[in-house]
């Protein structure tokens, strides 16, 4: 074999698709107003008897490594000789010990060690400097949060014993032979026994009206990019629900969560479910001390894409509105940290830029889909697929061209 064609075989099985990804987390306040429109449900039985357990969320990127030593990204594998994802050292990633990790797990939770195939650890790789990353000098930490375990057998008998050993883990498995293991006290007690660094807490064992108290000042300046909340319900076990700041741009989201606010307020719900509305609220309306939210604002308005008018509403499917198009302008820098840097792919290639712009455009079309919240794929290839590819190739057309200059 060439050393062209050993070179294309080693990226085409290092960019091999993976069925390892750790599922999209909730949106909270998509919950929290989807609760609220279904009047079956009880606001105040979910915010002031749910007990959870709260880390902050990170932004940055979610990368996962096995007990064999193999790294991924959320799409792809990551090769072992890649020493940088982002521009950013994988040194403490490829340090963290995920073998000793599953062996104090299978002991604590007394599963059979033959029954588990394989174990990968999920966790933020802190690779920007959003924030006060670089100050708190956390930028390259790999901050683990959950778990699956690979069985060889269905997985109930795994789940029941992870459960009754006191991890957090849902009722049901998506896939017979993996079991997902959610971030809660049990979780990072093994975690740290085993080395890995674990996220800084924001609440354990409080009722989510608590969490959002104590939260709310941080969330409302802006000083995190959110916060992760472990739930328990007794129909579905364990959620993971993520409450993300103003500085996220998801006007629809804010503006339901609103709507769902003004009902609460109208209703017969318990006064601290009301101020917990109002605290959510406020930080969504309230950006005064949130720098970034007030940057990102004067960004999409200097643009001239958002106006308020009925044009943003969501329409139909075949037309874009111009909130559309900001959606997917945001979606694809917010996409795009899911990836390694363009630079890296274009040192691979044409066929690894191809590749990459693909699965990019496959990223911002899930991203505007969630938050138009439709459960289809956007417009089935019509207006707002032509204009997500036009946007994706000309922003990868314009960084290739910056690393020229």
């Amino acid at each position: 074999m060439s050393q062209v064609a050993e070179e294309r075989f080693s990226f085409q099985m290092s960019q091999e698709k993976h069925n390892y990804q750790w599922d999209s987390t909730e949106n909270a306040l998509t919950i929290f107003s989807t609760l609220v429109k279904k009047k079956k449900n009880d606001p105040d039985k979910f915010f002031l008897e749910t007990l959870c357990f709260a880390t902050e969320k990170y932004d940055g990127s979610n990368l996962a490594k096995d007990d064999s030593g193999q790294l991924y990204s959320k799409n792809f594998l990551i090769e072992e000789k890649d020493e940088e994802f982002i521009k950013t050292s994988l040194r403490k990633i490829r340090e963290a010990n995920v073998a000793d990790f599953r062996n104090i797990l299978i002991k604590a939770a007394g599963l059979d060690g033959d029954v588990v195939t394989k174990c990968i650890v999920y966790g933020e790789f802190i690779c920007n400097s959003f924030y006060d990353y670089a100050e708190r000098g956390i930028i390259g930490d790999w901050k683990v949060f959950g778990a699956k375990l690979e069985v060889q057998k269905e997985g109930i008998e795994t789940l029941a014993k992870l459960t009754k050993s006191g991890f957090a883990c849902p009722k049901r498995l998506n896939n017979p032979n993996q079991v997902k293991i959610y971030p809660n006290e049990k979780f990072f007690e093994l975690a740290k026994q085993a080395d890995l660094d674990v996220p800084d807490f924001k609440g354990s064992n409080e009722n989510i009206a608590t969490i959002i108290a104590d939260n709310k000042t941080e969330m409302k300046r802006g000083g995190i990019e959110g916060v992760v909340i472990t739930i328990y319900q007794e129909e579905s076990g364990h959620r993971l629900i993520k409450w993300k700041g103003s500085q996220e741009f998801q006007p629809n989201t804010h503006a339901n969560f609103l709507k769902a606010n003004d009902l609460v307020q109208k209703s017969g719900a318990h006064k601290d479910v009301k101020i917990a509305f109002l605290e959510l609220s406020e930080v969504i309306t309230d950006i005064s001390e949130n720098e970034l939210a007030l940057e990102k604002t004067k960004s999409i308005s200097e643009k001239g894409h958002y106006k308020e008018s009925k044009e943003n509403k969501v329409k139909q499917d075949r037309c874009l509105s111009s909130l559309d198009k900001d959606i997917i302008h945001d979606g694809i820098s917010h996409s795009q940290k899911k990836f390694d840097s363009v630079e890296k792919y274009k040192n691979k290639g044409t066929d690894a830029i191809e590749e990459y712009k693909e699965s990019l455009i496959v990223e911002v079309s899930e991203h505007l889909a969630k938050e138009r919240s439709v459960l289809k794929e956007v417009d089935d290839g019509g207006t707002s697929q032509k204009f997500i590819r036009d946007n994706v190739e000309s922003v990868i057309k314009s960084q290739l061209a910056d690393q020229l200059q």
